[in-house]
């Protein structure tokens, strides 16, 4: 019987023949192969001895065989419905083609169980020869199993990390008791074909940079020769001197992009750096950069020479100086020199050279300082400056004077308005000589006429003096306009004299007369008003004449036809009058600031206001009252005006009325202010222990007389603490 079911399938029973005792057992084991697929059915009969009837084993089973198909899907296709069926009789290809070292690329492989039954699977890489190529292949999953049915999804990845080819591995798909698949792996791993047009930038020596230096600039060219687009990125890395210009993107196949590296040493010392590029995210490309910093030297030869001084010179005179400057750098460098020509020209200043100019390295040359003076001219200074590398520098000043005459007056007419026939009306001329030399002076006289007289007439002023000279006028006649213009003065060494205009009126009636009076504290302003009538049925443009500095008001004062207005006369002495002295004819006062103010009114009449006025002494600028802590200096700033158009010094005075023994209210014994300016002068205190200070501070002028003071209130308080100082420390611990 298993003869005859042998020839449709294996079957082995172990022992077929043996002795149970009794009361036991004894197992018998059947083994089946089956030889085809189908189904069997078969009885096994055991013959024991003595046993009247055989026992009989029926066998069922099924013979089966596993049934699987691979399929591959083509390269970006993501849908298993357009899939490529492989052989199991032999090796099939699967090709990756090449793909850039550090990408990926996938294959998507489709194992299905076309039978009834499940089946295990497990896939292996095989070598053909001695390879490190495996590596760079992954399958996910490796293995599995797949019921009746259905498929399983295998995904084989190339990820090169060098420069490789697959020829030599094969894919082994092995199927548990059924078929084995072999494909064939096609595909090569490749570097991208992107080429540096240079490998090294070399700036060699460049400047150390200053603000606003010509960059060092290179360029370079990166060329996409490859068949695909790349992606190219600049790794940035802190580096202040260099800067990179560079947009990170993607380069298009046969395509170039250019890189700009700008140079910018901030030290004198070599630069060793690498630009680090990027391409596909993956392989990095290094340009090594090289450059060294080297610092300027441009400078003169001698300290000295940044101090020219050509000294003082007679008119028509010249004088040249020469300065060296040299060029200490290890670079050559073009450099322009420059100055303010209108002002150099002015002072009859020139400079060579004046053309942009190339200093070789460790190399000089002569800069020619010229001064031609054709006129006196008073002290100056001008400043010659070196433009190079984009810099601009203040490179030696040059100071120099011209010597002569120079003679003027303070007021080039005197105007003299409403003098009544038979007296005389006195105006003073102020000649000063600003020059460096002495002069003689004479006024040609016989232009005056009749009607005025200079005294003197001749003489001589000494440099840096004045002359103060008398101008009468004495009319004979009423005249409304008498003129005497262009009274030449001819000064000894100047080309030209200087003239003196000489204009007034002449009236036969006596002027009306008053006096206003005015009181007010030094350099305080009080103003009063003068009414004044016009009763013609003209307009009246009046221009009132004021005598003495110390009042004033407005040049020109209108009045329509009939009209009554006021006209404002202010007085703001800057000095203080004396006590009051004796009384005058006029009823005014000596010692006391007297002055007037004439109207000359159409037809002939006259209005004369004479004007006295009192300046007091001046009161407290300010009462400074201040609560300061003991023991800490204290500065208080007093802020003190200079009336004058000229410096002035004030000499201090510190009095102390209430004050403890160690306190100190100290300050510097003067103070110079600036003409029309404001001046702080700073007053240190410091006490010792709790205290009131009064005092009063006064800043006087010793040339005038004129001061000005403050009263000051200050309490010294107790001290705050200076530090709070915490201690902390183990307890029972020093």
């Amino acid at each position: 019987q298993l003869e005859a079911i042998n020839r449709g399938a294996k079957v082995i029973v172990t022992p077929t023949i043996g002795k149970v005792p009794a009361n036991s057992k004894l197992p018998i084991k059947v083994s089946f192969s089956p030889k085809l697929e189908q189904p069997y059915h078969f009885n096994i009969v055991c013959a024991v001895r003595r046993k009247p009837t055989p026992l009989v084993l029926q066998v069922h089973a099924e013979g089966f065989k596993l049934h699987s198909r691979l399929e591959v899907a083509p390269i970006g296709v993501d849908s298993y419905t357009s899939t490529v069926a492989l052989s199991s009789e032999g090796p099939s290809s699967l090709d990756f083609g090449p793909i850039h070292v550090n990408e990926a690329l996938s294959r998507r492989l489709f194992l299905i169980n076309t039978g009834k039954f499940p089946l295990t699977y497990s896939w292996s890489i095989g070598k053909l020869c001695k390879t490190t190529a495996d590596k760079s292949i992954t399958l996910e999953p490796a293995s599995g199993s797949i019921g009746n049915g259905g498929r399983a999804e295998i995904t084989a990845t190339f990820h090169p990390t060098s420069d490789l080819d697959l020829k030599d591995l094969e894919l082994v798909c092995n199927v548990h008791n059924s078929r084995k698949y072999k494909l064939q792996l096609q595909g090569a791993g490749v570097i991208p074909e992107v080429k540096f047009s240079t490998t090294a930038v070399r700036y060699g020596k460049c400047f150390v940079h200053k603000q606003g230096m010509p960059a060092n600039v290179q360029e370079f060219d990166i060329i996409n020769q490859d068949y695909r687009p790349v992606s190219l990125s600049f790794l940035d890395k802190e580096l202040p001197h260099l800067q990179i210009s560079f947009e990170n993107g993607v380069l298009g196949p046969g395509l170039s992009r250019t890189v700009k590296v700008t140079f910018i040493p901030t030290e004198a010392r070599s630069y060793k750096d690498e630009l680090v590029f990027e391409v596909n995210s993956l392989t990095t490309t290094s340009i090594r950069v090289f450059g060294t910093g080297v610092p300027v030297k441009l400078q003169l030869e001698k300290v000295a020479h940044k101090s020219i001084n050509f000294g003082a010179l007679q008119p028509g005179n010249t004088t040249t100086k020469i300065a060296t400057l040299v060029n200490k750098s290890a670079l050559a460098i073009d450099f322009r020199l420059t100055a303010d020509d209108n002002s150099m020209g002015e002072h009859c200043v020139s400079y060579q050279p004046r053309q942009l100019s190339s200093l070789a390295p460790h190399s000089s040359c002569s800069i020619k300082l010229k001064y031609a003076p054709s006129l006196r001219a008073p002290a100056f200074s001008e400043e010659l400056s070196i433009e190079y590398l984009g810099q601009l520098e203040p490179l030696l000043l040059m100071t120099g004077s011209c010597q002569g005459v120079s003679v003027e007056l303070d007021h080039d007419q005197l105007t003299y308005s409403g003098v009544v026939v038979n007296s005389r009306s006195i105006r003073r001329a102020i000649m000063t000589n600003s020059g460096d030399i002495g002069a003689k002076f004479k006024w040609d006289t016989s232009q005056l006429g009749k009607w005025f007289t200079i005294s003197p007439s001749e003489g001589y002023i000494s440099p840096g003096l004045e002359v103060v000279f008398t101008v009468t006028f004495h009319p004979m006649l009423a005249r409304s306009d008498v003129r005497c213009e262009g009274i030449p003065c001819q000064i000894e060494g100047m080309a030209t004299p200087v003239y003196l205009d000489l204009v007034g009126s002449a009236v036969s009636q006596v002027a009306e007369r008053e006096i206003i009076s005015f009181s007010t504290e030094v350099r305080k302003t009080e103003t009063k008003n003068i009414r004044i009538n016009n009763p013609t049925s003209l307009r009246w443009t009046l221009t009132p004449v004021i005598e003495n500095d110390s009042f004033f008001g407005a040049d020109t004062f209108i009045l329509e036809p009939g009209e009554t207005r006021s006209y404002a006369v202010s007085y703001r002495p800057l000095k203080m009058t004396q006590s009051r002295g004796s009384k005058l004819d006029d009823g005014r006062w000596t010692g006391f600031h007297n002055g007037s103010v004439f109207f000359a009114l159409p037809g002939g009449d006259a209005k004369l206001i004479l004007l006295t006025g009192q300046a007091n002494p001046p009161a407290h600028e300010a009462v400074i009252s201040q609560e300061v802590p003991c023991k800490l200096l204290h500065t208080i700033p007093l802020r003190v005006s200079n009336w004058l158009p000229k410096l002035q010094r004030f000499d201090v005075t510190i009095n102390k009325i209430r004050f403890d023994s160690s306190t100190q209210l100290t300050g510097h014994e003067y103070l110079d202010v600036g003409a029309n300016a404001t001046g702080e002068y700073a007053l240190s205190f410091y006490a010792y222990r709790e205290c009131l200070t009064t005092a009063e501070v006064t800043f006087k002028s010793p040339s005038t007389g004129e001061y000005v003071s403050y009263e000051l209130a200050i309490k010294a308080v107790a001290a705050g603490p200076i530090e709070t100082i915490t201690l902390r420390n183990i307890v029972r611990q020093p």
